[in-house]
C-alpha cells in the first residue's frame, strides 16, 4: 500500500548526525511513510551508519560518485511513492509532532501545495541557539502572504523559508517541475518562486525542525566568502528570470507599478534602477534590472529610444560607473592599455637615440659575414 508522505533524505558525509537524522522521523506520531535515503558517495561513515537500521519502511541507495545536492535528491525523490514529500537534510532532525501537524493542514487545504513551518537552530552539540545569536532566527520566522505578496518578499528580500520544513504535495513537483541542478547556493528558492507562481503555500508558526548549524562554516549555505559570491550570482540570476518571464501583471504587482505594461516595461524598470541607484537601496535588485536592461537596449532600435534618451544615457552611466564587476574590469583595460602606450613610449625614444641606430647598422654589417 502506498505511503501517505515521503521523506526524503539526501546525506553526505554526515556520519556524526545521519542516525539522529533517521531517528527524528523513525518517532513521529504520524507513522504511515516511507523514508528515501540517497548517499552522495560519502567519504566518512554516513552509509555504514545509514545501512545499521533494518526498518521496511527505510529505502537506500548509494551513489557511485559525488553528485551534488540536486541530483543527490532527485535519486531519492524517485524512490518515493508518497503523496506528500518532506525533505530532511541528514544533520537535520524533526520535532515528533511535525509530519501529523503539516498533514493534517494539507487535508484540510486542498487548495495549497506545500506547508512550512518556523524552524529552532541547533549547534553540533544538538543544543538550542539562543533566538538572538544567528541571523537565521530571525529570517525563519515569517508570516504568512498571499502569493503575490509572496513573490515580492523573495524579489526584494530573498529566500526566506526553511527547506527541510516543508511538507508538498507531489503533484506540485510534477507540475512544476523539480530544482534545477545549475544552482548550488539557491536551488530551492528558486524552486519557492515557481511553487508560488502556481500555488499557494503556508507557513506553521510552530518550530517544527531543529536546523543544525556547524561549526567553522561547515554548513552548505554558510558565509563563506566563496558562497557569498556565488549566492550573489545566483541571486542575480533568478532576479532576471523572474523580470524576463514573469507575467507582466504579475511583475506590475510585484514592483507595485500597475502601470507596467509591455511596451512601457523598459523605460518603468529604468527609471526604478534609477531610483534604488539614487538611494543606494537593493545592489543586488538594482544589478539585476540592469543587466536586463543593458541587453534589451542592445536590441532596440535608435528611434524607439528618443523619449527616453536623458533617462536611457543617464542609465548607461550609471551601468558603466557603478557595477563592480564592469569597472574592475574597465580599470584593469586602461591600466593595461597605459602600461602598453609607455612601453610603446619608450621604445619609440630608444629608436630614436643614436646608439640604438648605430647597433641597428652595426648588426646589419656584422649579418653580412655570417
Amino acid at each position: 500500500m502506498r505511503p501517505k508522505v515521503s521523506v526524503l533524505i539526501p546525506a553526505y558525509n554526515h556520519g556524526r548526525f545521519v542516525s539522529e537524522a533517521i531517528e527524528s522521523v523513525l518517532n513521529q506520531t504520524f507513522q504511515d511513510f516511507e523514508i528515501c535515503i540517497s548517499d552522495d558517495f560519502s567519504q566518512d561513515n554516513t552509509w555504514s551508519e545509514i545501512c545499521k537500521y533494518r526498518d521496511r519502511r527505510i529505502k537506500k541507495v548509494r551513489l557511485k560518485k559525488n553528485t551534488g545536492a540536486v541530483f543527490n535528491t532527485w535519486k531519492a525523490f524517485q524512490m518515493a511513492r508518497g503523496e506528500y514529500i518532506a525533505i530532511l537534510n541528514s544533520d537535520d532532525k524533526f520535532k515528533p509532532e511535525k509530519l501529523q501537524k503539516q498533514v493534517d493542514f494539507l487535508d484540510n487545504n486542498p487548495a495549497y501545495g506545500a506547508v512550512f513551518s518556523r524552524a529552532e537552530l541547533i549547534n553540533e552539540k544538538g543544543n538550542k541557539i539562543p533566538d538572538d545569536e544567528h541571523a537565521l532566527q530571525k529570517i525563519f520566522k515569517q508570516e504568512n502572504r498571499s502569493q503575490i505578496e509572496w513573490l515580492r518578499h523573495f524579489f526584494w528580500e530573498g529566500n526566506c523559508l526553511c527547506h527541510p520544513s516543508v511538507l508538498i504535495r507531489r503533484q506540485c513537483y510534477q507540475t512544476v517541475g523539480f530544482y534545477k541542478a545549475i544552482y548550488r547556493q539557491l536551488p530551492d528558492f528558486e524552486f519557492w518562486i515557481r511553487l508560488v507562481q502556481r500555488f499557494p503555500i503556508h507557513v506553521l508558526p510552530e518550530g517544527l525542525v531543529e536546523f543544525r548549524i556547524l561549526d567553522n562554516n561547515a554548513n552548505t549555505s554558510a558565509h563563506t566568502i566563496e558562497n557569498i559570491i556565488r549566492y550573489d550570482f545566483e541571486f542575480r540570476q533568478i532576479l532576471l528570470q523572474i523580470i524576463e518571464k514573469t507575467d507582466i501583471h504579475e511583475l506590475s504587482k510585484i514592483l507595485k507599478k500597475p502601470k507596467i505594461t509591455e511596451n512601457n516595461k523598459l523605460f518603468f524598470l529604468a527609471e526604478l534602477a534609477m531610483k534604488l541607484h539614487r538611494e543606494n537601496a537593493y545592489p543586488r535588485v538594482y544589478d539585476a534590472i540592469s543587466f536586463w536592461i543593458y541587453s534589451q537596449l542592445r536590441n532596440e532600435k535608435p528611434t524607439t529610444l528618443i523619449p527616453y534618451s536623458d533617462l536611457f544615457n543617464n542609465m548607461y552611466s550609471v551601468v558603466a560607473g557603478s557595477n563592480r564587476l564592469f569597472r574592475d574590469s574597465l580599470d584593469q583595460l586602461r591600466n593595461t592599455e597605459n602600461k602598453l602606450r609607455n612601453t610603446e613610449n619608450k621604445l619609440q625614444e630608444i629608436q630614436n637615440t643614436l646608439i640604438y641606430k648605430l647597433v641597428i647598422r652595426l648588426k646589419s654589417w656584422f649579418s653580412l659575414f655570417s
